[in-house]
């Protein structure tokens, strides 16, 4: 678990780990220099319960990736469950997750879905999945095998919702500081091992303004001011260098990596470089855009049709 200013809604979270009908080995958390009562919470509970609570406060505040990495590091478990600080677990999530992994040894990380709530924990009617457009054909591709083509194509992992065996921890650590830390753990482990879903909602995703990245359905016209600002020639290059990052851990990672992952890679990344070219040269962008039509980049690595119209207006 990483922690930041969570006293409002920590103490639920926490409860709905302690209910759990198949308790932690251990809880970890990493406190990122909080300012408030998350750290009294947190003793407090360590104190009063059945499994081991260890507790680190970094040095200086690091931001939610790096407090997820330094959380990795002191874990000790075979399998780890990445946990947000203001949601409410299903009483069966972690026996349901250590079930899967007993029964699918192959597979190397596991992530779920969620109920979307408000800060009551109401339910807003919809899933985590239904707002992300993961439907049930893609949830067959990973079933499948194609874990790593679906999640090229749009990685929309939350960390509260995956785990994996920590033998992958030399892999994914340490995180780029240019990366989110749940996008790259699922792309690391994508590339170099079997991943798979469990599709059932096992946990409340609780909805509010202070939750570092959110999971709310959008409006269209906020849906079309976030568009401008995340389609900008600085964000596709910023793309761009992550997947480079990710080729080179990639490589580091595996000794007999399947001999499709790399030129996925690079077309991911090319079709990135080609999208932030047209928007500094506008008068290529019909051009470019026909062109990555051609080349079906468009249909493999991102969402068809839709981007194609997203990128001739924005």
């Amino acid at each position: 678990m990483a922690t930041y200013n969570g006293s409002r809604f920590l103490s639920q979270q926490l409860a709905s780990i302690a209910a759990q009908s198949r308790l932690p080995d251990e809880l970890v958390v990493s406190d990122d220099c909080s300012t408030d009562d998350t750290l009294a919470i947190v003793r407090q509970f360590a104190a009063n319960t059945d499994f081991p609570v260890r507790v680190y406060v970094n040095d200086q505040n690091s931001g939610v990736s790096l407090n997820f990495q330094h959380a990795i590091q002191e874990a000790t478990g075979d399998i780890l469950l990445l946990c947000d600080q203001d949601d409410v677990w299903n009483s069966e999530k972690i026996q349901r997750v250590e079930d899967y992994f007993v029964g699918s040894p192959e597979t190397a990380l596991v992530f779920h879905d969620v109920n979307v709530v408000d800060e009551n924990l109401v339910p807003l009617g919809y899933t985590s999945w239904d707002r992300l457009g993961f439907g049930t054909r893609d949830q067959q591709r990973v079933v499948d095998g194609f874990g790593f083509d679906v999640l090229l194509q749009h990685c929309f992992v939350a960390g509260a919702t995956l785990a994996f065996r920590s033998c992958f921890k030399s892999f994914v650590l340490p995180i780029p500081a240019l990366c989110f830390y749940d996008t790259w753990i699922t792309m690391v482990i994508a590339a170099i091992a079997n991943v798979s879903i469990i599709p059932e909602q096992l946990a409340a995703y609780r909805q509010h303004r202070q939750q570092v990245m959110g999971g709310e359905r959008k409006g269209l016209l906020r849906m079309w001011r976030e568009a401008r600002r995340d389609v900008s020639a600085d964000y596709f290059y910023g793309l761009t260098n992550q997947y480079d990052v990710l080729r080179q851990r990639v490589i580091e990672s595996c000794c007999a990596l399947e001999s499709w992952v790399l030129p996925m890679i690079d077309a991911k990344r090319r079709l990135c470089l080609v999208r932030a070219k047209m928007r500094l040269r506008p008068s290529l962008r019909y051009f470019l855009i026909l062109r990555e039509l051609c080349t079906g980049r468009y249909h493999r690595y991102a969402h068809g049709w839709k981007t194609v119209a997203l990128d001739m207006v924005v």
